[in-house]
């Protein structure tokens, strides 16, 4: 078996394989990507959505189709805020991804099937029997997470199941309102809209994955639901058509245990890094591609490719997102075990009463305890309480239950 030898293998052509394959054409290193699809100049996913400050920062205007404004909508209250200064942008990626002069070598077609650890190397070896070594070799495989896998690696979750409508001939007049929608007798975490190019929308809704969640055909379902009887979806969506739909698992919102290891590092949902709170994966994705880059720089100044130079990009992605997972997580527990619609309602009635900045702080996935006692009222946490009651003692006891999303429609 023929082995090739490189100084960084990456393996996934995603958001984050590409930008860091791009990120690495001013460096003299032998860089190999690796993707299993059939192309590099289109993404499974081609629409994102992520905040002006991230679209500044990464110089991606000319890929926006728009920018808005962002609401909270449960069945009996509306919220939106423009954002002014801070809008959500909408982006179109595989332009960006046709863009893209990459020097590296690149396979396509190619599937990593088997790993092994060499004394200053790791080797990846190919669905057809071919061996690359890599000094460095970055999994950048999205939700499959390939080479955390093959590395034994305790891997994060998958925490959404996405199903997703590209529909047309929307009734939406201003393309601004972009928000997030919520039925908790219809799906455990909600859904979202906004509009594309051409009298095009997207809108989907997600189950966050814990035990007894919707499958994909039943998730389908809860769409269909939202779109006939959810207002403003009703309104907006009466006479569009369905011109494409897509179900897919991911982002993961939960960071591996590793993310850096002699000769290895993971990016983006590979890593488990999507925001914790609403999914947001896009920043992430190119944030850590920065992060992987600068290491990766560093690690080759040193020429020492171990875990104890490795680590500094653990160290940028805690300091960039790691801090505020905690708090999300606490968040995403409450929501998923004690919420009905009566509390969902009074939470979004209270986000009225929060500043712009932390309503911001929300959507960002930065939370913080502060933020957290902002939502949560007094009237709030009464409900909680009691709900959190019923469901670890009286419902054990089978003495009574909270009301529940059906399993069956």
């Amino acid at each position: 078996m023929e082995k090739k030898d490189y100084d960084v293998i990456i393996v996934g052509a995603g958001l984050g394989g590409l930008k860091l394959a791009n990120l690495l054409n001013d460096s003299k290193l032998k860089v190999l990507l690796i993707e299993k699809r059939k192309t590099i100049t289109s993404l499974t996913k081609n629409y994102f959505g992520t905040f002006r400050e991230y679209i500044e920062r990464w110089n991606l205007e000319k890929y926006m189709l728009y920018k808005c404004g962002w609401g909270m909508y449960t069945k009996n209250i509306k919220y939106f805020n423009k954002l002014e200064g801070k809008e959500l942008c909408i982006l179109e990626m595989n332009r960006w991804a046709k863009s893209l002069r990459l020097e590296c070598d690149i396979k396509k077609s190619t599937e990593i099937i088997k790993i092994r650890k060499n004394k200053d190397s790791i080797s990846v070896i190919d669905n057809k029997y071919q061996e690359f070594s890599g000094k460095i070799v970055v999994d950048a495989t999205g939700i499959s997470q390939v080479i955390s896998g093959l590395l034994g690696i305790k891997r994060s979750k998958v925490d959404f199941l996405n199903y997703i409508y590209i529909m047309e001939n929307h009734k939406l007049k201003e393309r601004d309102e972009m928000f997030y929608f919520q039925d908790a007798d219809l799906t455990n975490c909600g859904g979202w809209f906004h509009t594309l190019e051409k009298g095009r929308c997207l809108v989907g809704c997600a189950e966050y994955t814990v035990p007894e969640s919707l499958g994909p055909k039943e998730l389908k379902k809860r769409l269909d639901k939202y779109i006939t009887s959810f207002d403003p979806l009703n309104k907006y969506l009466k006479n569009a058509k369905i011109k494409e739909e897509i179900c897919m698992a991911g982002p993961t919102t939960t960071e591996h245990s590793s993310i850096a290891e002699d000769n290895y590092i993971s990016i983006g949902d590979a890593a488990g890094a999507g925001g914790p709170f609403i999914g947001d994966g896009f920043r992430m994705a190119f944030a850590m591609a920065d992060s992987a880059h600068e290491t990766i720089k560093k690690a080759f100044k040193k020429n020492d490719f171990s875990k104890r130079t490795l680590k500094t990009h653990s160290k940028n992605f805690k300091e960039e997102f790691g801090k505020w997972y905690k708090w999300s997580y606490l968040l995403r527990f409450i929501w998923t075990r004690y919420l009905t619609n009566k509390e969902f309602n009074v939470l979004a009635a209270r986000l009225k009463k929060i500043s712009d900045e932390q309503y911001y702080s929300i959507l960002t996935s930065k939370l913080t305890a502060g933020i957290l006692f902002k939502i949560f009222s007094i009237k709030a946490t009464m409900l909680v309480m009691k709900n959190a009651f019923i469901y670890h003692m009286l419902e054990p006891l089978k003495l009574t239950r909270l009301k529940k999303r059906p399993q069956v429609l």
